[in-house]
């Protein structure tokens, strides 16, 4: 199997194509079923509940009612499709029929419902309709729902979390270890994969060895460690920037106030010597938000 290595916030774009999560592939390209994909992340994750999951990792065992493309252009995902009133505060979600939790139960309206209790108004209006009403105007609310907080899930007795996902969750160590199995009833099709072995607080440096030694197929890299593991063949993936330097000015200061300072403060910043020698080319510059 080809190993790879990426930055966390690029775990879900390329695990989604390595399990048949894509559809921008053609077939003749799409990887052969079956074969565990071995993954190592620095985070120790130690609950079920996503919401303590890395937001990348939510969409391979969670759902949620819409998603989102690389636009932030909203789709159909648990709901296929939605509609709203004038004032696009009462919005109708129709949910796609058919769709089990992992452990068998049925997802409708109501199980939905009862996920998004931090919206101020959510009702069940019948087995597959979902209402979601805002006090103030939502033009945006399907975007929105397709954040990692919206997720739709089933909370057992035991607070153990279920969702709908393309992989239910197989074994779970708190923080050290949990096997992703194939959810071969997923509505969006079987995952190529079979399995994704999920190990946990692991340290950057053994990341790096584990990938160089075949113990991992795909590694979080640290910008020091890209250009040396690119070196030995094997296939990298740079994400969008996940931390951002800013420097902010605070209003009212009269020294603040002066735009000559503020051009001669950015003038003084060498983004070309950070970009290159700091961070290795492995950073993108802006002079803006």
């Amino acid at each position: 199997m080809q190993r790879f290595a990426c930055r966390l916030p690029a775990l879900i774009s390329l695990l989604a194509s390595l399990t048949g999560l894509s559809t921008s592939a053609r077939a003749e390209t799409r990887p052969h079923y079956g074969g565990r994909l071995t993954v190592e992340i620095h985070d120790a994750i130690t609950f079920t509940d996503p919401a303590a999951w890395p937001p990348p990792l939510v969409g391979l065992a969670y759902d949620r009612l819409v998603s989102v493309d690389e636009r932030g252009e909203p789709h159909p995902a648990l709901a296929t499709s939605w509609q709203h009133d004038a004032d696009n505060k009462r919005w109708e979600f129709r949910l796609r029929s058919g769709v089990k939790f992992h452990d068998g139960s049925p997802l409708n309206a109501a199980a939905v419902a009862a996920c998004l209790k931090g919206w101020s108004n959510v009702t069940a209006a019948d087995e597959d309709v979902v209402v979601v009403q805002t006090e103030n105007p939502a033009p945006d609310l399907p975007a929105r729902l397709a954040g990692p907080g919206n997720v739709i899930l089933r909370r057992g007795a035991d607070g153990v979390t279920t969702g709908s996902g393309p992989f239910r969750i197989a074994e779970w160590q708190p923080g050290r270890h949990a096997l992703l199995t194939a959810n071969e009833a997923y509505w969006g099709g079987r995952p190529y994969l079979d399995d994704i072995e999920l190990q946990m607080g692991r340290p950057p440096r053994d990341q790096a060895i584990d990938l160089e030694l075949g113990k991992a197929d795909l590694v979080e890299l640290t910008p020091d460690d890209a250009r040396r593991v690119a070196e030995h063949g094997v296939r990298t993936w740079v994400s969008a920037p996940a931390e951002l330097l800013a420097l902010v000015f605070e209003r009212g200061r009269a020294a603040v106030d002066d735009a000559r300072l503020r051009q001669a403060v950015a003038l003084s910043i060498d983004r070309d010597a950070i970009h290159n020698v700091l961070l290795l080319k492995q950073g993108e510059s802006t002079g803006a938000l």
